[in-house]
Formats: structure tokens, C-alpha cells, sequence
């Protein structure tokens, strides 16, 4: 059950980091739009809006909590921003 996890988790975080490797065009000037998921749901929910803002230009990336401490998913949401250039709005619902 451990390795199931673990390969689902693998799974979606390459998932998330992929989502935000495939925008169309970044505009520069634009902020960075980090979202974070709620409980029982991962980076994937946001799919619909990262496609959208991501045809207008924004760079956009999802966090994909590991859910194993608050700890460790507030260390994954400073992650994504330190990774972040420039400005940054951060969108989260529920637990995110």
C-alpha cells in the first residue's frame, strides 16, 4: 500500500511540474498564479483554470501537498513560491 502512495504521489507532483513547463507564451510582466489544492483533491483540480490563464500569458503552477503534516504542505506552497519569478498571487481552497 506504501508503494502505491508513493507512486501516485511521484505520479502528481511530476503531474504539476509538467502542467507548468507546457504554457503557451509567458508574459514576463505578468505574476506567477501558484494554486493550492483543498483536502481530498490534489494540483489537478486546478486544471481547467491553469489551461485558461495559461493561453493568456500567466505563468501558472499548481502545488501538489504531500497531506502528510500541515508542515510539510506549507513547506510545498514556500517551495513553488521561492521558485516563482517576480510577483506572486497565491490561490488556495480549503485546506490550501
Amino acid at each position: 500500500m506504501k508503494t502505491l502512495k508513493f507512486l501516485t504521489l511521484a505520479t502528481l507532483i511530476l503531474l504539476g511540474n509538467l502542467t507548468s513547463s507546457f504554457a503557451q507564451k509567458e508574459d514576463a510582466s505578468k505574476p506567477t498564479i501558484i494554486f493550492v489544492h483543498g483536502v481530498w483533491a490534489d494540483g489537478t483540480s486546478w486544471s481547467n483554470q491553469i489551461a485558461t490563464l495559461q493561453a493568456k500569458g500567466y505563468p501558472v503552477t499548481s502545488v501538489q501537498n504531500p497531506i502528510t503534516s500541515m508542515a510539510d504542505d506549507v513547506a510545498a506552497t514556500k517551495r513553488a513560491i521561492s521558485i516563482a519569478k517576480g510577483k506572486v498571487i497565491l490561490v488556495g481552497h480549503s485546506w490550501g
